[in-house]
């Protein structure tokens, strides 16, 4: 039997919905973009499943009812060809389906609830570090194969000596430990009330010095109970960063290695990370990061600005930084935006993604579905001024109803959005 037919096949996610669209060539080296696909319009809605076998994930296109094939794409990396992300979304991908004669064409995929779209993608980053870590240890194996093998047995005639400190004599007494080139060891305290240890942390200080005591109870490591310990945690390639106790609601702060485990978009653009764990020590995946500065929420990271821009320089300044202006979701999301600008130096006025396409239709930036039941208008707003095509959030209001209609040239601050990352 070949390997591959031993190799069985796992599903790594389901998604019940999911909008396949014809999409258009790409006209540039900039990426494609949703907004240019006819979102309102999909050509097929179904059932999307991501399987695996052996080192290769499948993208599985399927009826809802039936289960029938409607089309596949093979992923042999990702990021890659197969699989790229668009440049205006976080909901919206662009997968390379084949058939079984090896023709291939491009298609866009898109998710109505953004959480589907995040499970989707950490479901191939998981598979894919895998894959490199499989590929590293039969790397390893290999080369210790190759290594010439160390023989640590003795040769005839060799002898070992055992020098055993603190052995009792033979009359009675204790005898001394053995002195290795005759160097003079530390001096003992007397005191009956000094720890052990305190002679090995004094090596470097005058043998006439003094000490005090330490209580038996001391920790001399330090208290891992609590934060402000002040351990010191050093990565690999990287200098030591202070950050507090590791536990089921730690902190870390480290840089993130970007030769490993499939950039995100935002992960490009920042090299220091602030950590949460959420999630039983000894999994896989147990820290849910945002580049520090930024503030997290549920699965998102948030960055509020410090300066001011017109809206569109708004957009495309939260776009060059891997994220997009805020879309929000639910009243929670609101509820916490809401305060989070309270805390801000100077309480200010804050672009989010939610522009006015037409006279009376408000589009969210990542084509999300507008709906009024979900929206939070200060009273009278928005108002019916065909210039006030863009939404900001106002932070002296106290009432959780504070989004304002403005013009597209006021210069406010932004809330930039982007989806944490997993490691």
């Amino acid at each position: 039997m070949a390997a591959a037919e031993l190799e069985y096949e796992s599903v790594l996610c389901v998604k019940p919905d999911v909008n396949v669209y014809r999409i258009p060539p790409r006209t540039s080296n900039r990426g494609y973009r949703a907004s240019d696909w006819k979102l309102d319009h999909p050509d097929w809605t179904g059932r999307l499943r991501v399987t695996s076998k052996g080192k290769i994930a499948y993208i599985k296109l399927e009826d809802k009812v039936s289960g029938e094939l409607f089309a596949q794409a093979p992923i042999d990396q990702y990021p890659g060809i197969a699989v790229e992300t668009v440049a205006d979304s976080s909901r919206y991908f662009v997968i390379r389906i084949q058939d079984g004669t090896g023709r291939s064409a491009f298609i866009g995929i898109g998710f109505t609830d953004r959480g589907d779209a995040f499970d989707f993608n950490v479901s191939l980053q998981d598979h894919f570090k895998w894959v490199k870590q499989e590929t590293e240890i039969s790397k390893e194996s290999q080369e210790a194969d190759t290594r010439p093998k160390l023989d640590l047995g003795f040769k005839e005639g060799q002898t070992i000596k055992l020098n055993i400190g603190n052995m009792t004599s033979k009359k009675g007494g204790t005898a001394k430990p053995p002195i290795a080139n005759h160097v003079t060891p530390p001096p003992v305290q007397k005191s009956s009330n000094a720890s052990n240890a305190d002679v090995l942390l004094d090596l470097d200080a005058p043998a006439a010095a003094s000490k005090a005591p330490v209580s038996a109870t001391t920790d001399l490591w330090g208290d891992f109970s609590t934060a402000s310990s002040g351990n010191v945690e050093t990565l690999p390639g990287s200098k030591p960063v202070p950050h507090e106790t590791v536990s089921a609601e730690a902190r870390l702060v480290y840089p993130f290695c970007h030769s490993s485990d499939q950039p995100s978009a935002l992960q490009q653009q920042f090299s220091e990370w602030k950590c949460d764990s959420e999630v039983p020590q000894g999994t896989d995946r147990g820290w849910t990061c945002c580049p520090t500065g930024w503030s997290r929420f549920q699965r998102s990271c948030y960055f509020l600005s410090p300066d001011k821009m017109n809206c569109a320089d708004s957009e495309q300044n939260c776009t060059g930084m891997g994220s997009q202006l805020v879309v929000i979701n639910s009243k929670e999301e609101q509820v916490f935006l809401s305060e989070e600008i309270k805390q801000t130096p100077k309480i200010e006025n804050f672009y989010i993604g939610l522009f006015e396409e037409k006279v009376g239709q408000w589009q969210w930036v990542d084509k999300t579905p507008y709906s009024v039941t979900a929206a939070f208008w200060r009273k009278g707003e928005p108002s019916a001024g065909s210039d006030e095509n863009c939404t900001v959030m106002h932070g002296f209001e106290k009432d959780l109803n504070n989004w304002n209609d403005v013009r597209s040239d006021y210069k406010h601050h932004r809330i930039c959005e982007a989806a944490a990352v997993t490691v």
